[in-house]
């Protein structure tokens, strides 16, 4: 029996034996980094509390503090002030988005290297802002989101900023920078590129193609590619036959 009993006890903790070997802790705690338990390299597999800022490189689980931050592929829940998932170093700089359609509103964020990627899976809950340079998942914020890709929801009740994705932006600005499909929902909604869907708010804005919708007080788009139906109180559809219509507008 006490042969059987140590077997199971060493199956159960195998796995965070190994994890330790190659630099992981199931809890880390932290004032402000490198102020911490565990150097910022090692992986969290489990609870990390920060005081004020926490970072490591990647962090599975429960992740609690004011900023929380890690640099690698990343899951669960991040509950904070600010939380940010990225390859970068994360400072407080405003994204350059000078190809940005018409409107640039963009949050809290940080330019992303295309060979790094740095992904989250879960729910990031933040009172100020969110990053993640991929999210498969939630972001909520009272100031702003930005996901490189979004695969998910954003909502805040600012801002939300992609560079591409699909799912749903729900603020009161939404911009999606190289294409998006899904819903755009608040005051402003932008997208550079190819639109896929629905967008409702005060303004839309499509720089790209639109396959979709447009419903709200001032809606625009180009006509190269266009296939969908605007309706609002003014409807622009560029290089069309009929470039503006009050009411209702369409390009076939």
């Amino acid at each position: 029996m006490k042969q059987m009993l140590m077997v199971l006890l060493l199956t159960l903790c195998a796995p965070w034996s190994r994890a330790l070997a190659v630099g992981a802790t199931p809890l880390q705690l932290s004032l402000w980094s490198p102020v911490q338990a565990f150097p910022r390299d090692w992986d969290v597999m489990g609870l990390r509390c920060s005081g004020i800022y926490a970072q490591n490189n990647q962090v599975y689980g429960l992740d609690v503090g004011l900023f929380n931050s890690a640099a690698a592929s990343s899951g669960g829940l991040q509950l904070g002030v600010g939380n940010v998932v990225s390859s970068l170093g994360f400072g407080f700089i405003i994204f350059d988005a000078a190809d940005a359609p018409l409107l640039n509103m963009d949050v809290i964020g940080s330019t992303h290297p295309y060979e790094s990627y740095a992904s989250y899976t879960g729910l990031q809950l933040s009172l100020l802002f969110n990053h993640a340079d991929e999210l498969r998942g939630l972001q909520f914020a009272g100031v702003g989101n930005r996901a490189v890709t979004l695969r998910g929801f954003q909502f805040a009740l600012g801002a939300n900023d992609s560079f591409m994705g699909a799912g749903a932006q729900v603020g009161l600005s939404n911009e999606a920078h190289r294409g998006f499909s899904g819903v755009q929902l608040g005051g402003v909604n932008a997208c550079g590129g190819t639109l896929r869907g629905l967008q409702i708010g005060a303004a839309n804005l499509c720089d790209g193609e639109l396959h979709g919708l447009q419903i709200g007080l001032i809606n625009y788009a180009y006509a190269g590619g266009m296939t969908g139906v605007q309706i609002g109180l003014l409807n622009f559809i560029w290089n069309n036959p009929v470039p503006f219509l009050p009411l209702i507008n369409a390009h076939f």
